[in-house]
């Protein structure tokens, strides 16, 4: 590494520093349903306009302040698959979460900004299968389970710094199986995919510890 290059570190604003509800919302629908996804525009609807059940439903940008990120900083975490190639993401594994109160106390915010998610778009909770979480559990509930991240890439590059405190020249495939990190990860948009909602947690800061 450049010795002159600077090092993006993690935020290290941990969970306990974010309020839920202090997390607001702009609502967009497309203008035309009918074209393709990168041809898509959006206009911003009215405060009177359901996000449930508007049939041109394009996204809720969200916003923590005037920031239009909800940003995060992870506790170290283990990635048991490392870096996925085919749709570049990680999961984050809640490694010890029935006996580690850090890590119970990550899990139950992560799910609890699922819950606010929901009640966002005017889903109750018998509706729950109308979002999709993105903390994912073995079907025979054997391992902790993990959160799903996505590693930005756009205009053929990652947008997501990465660094070692050990090593230097990292990247983002230094994320190999069961790597131990810490990470800055945000929200931005809720999506709907199909007849779902989703919103997908993206890394932006990769700590390699």
């Amino acid at each position: 590494m450049n010795k002159k290059s600077k090092v993006i570190k993690t935020k290290d604003l941990f969970h306990d520093k974010v309020d839920i509800q202090k997390i607001k919302y702009k609502h967009f629908s497309c203008k035309d349903m009918s074209v393709k996804d990168c041809d898509k525009e959006y206009e911003e609807c009215d405060g009177e306009q359901d996000p449930k059940g508007n049939k041109k439903f394009g996204y809720l940008q969200l916003y923590y302040g005037r920031s239009p990120f909800v940003i995060v900083t992870t506790p170290v975490m283990v990635c048991p698959f490392g870096l996925n190639k085919e749709n570049w993401s990680v999961n984050l594994q809640f490694t010890g979460l029935k006996e580690n109160p850090e890590m119970k106390s990550f899990y139950e915010f992560i799910q609890s900004l699922e819950y606010y998610q929901m009640s966002l778009l005017g889903l109750t909770k018998d509706e729950i299968d109308n979002f999709v979480s993105q903390i994912k559990q073995d079907k025979k509930n054997i391992y902790d389970p993990n959160l799903l991240v996505k590693i930005p890439f756009t205009y053929n590059k990652f947008n997501t710094d990465i660094y070692s405190d050990a090593y230097s020249g990292v990247n983002i495939f230094n994320i190999n199986r069961f790597c131990k990190v810490r990470c800055d990860i945000y929200l931005d948009k809720i999506w709907k995919v199909g007849d779902v909602f989703v919103g997908k947690w993206k890394v932006n800061t990769v700590h390699l510890v």
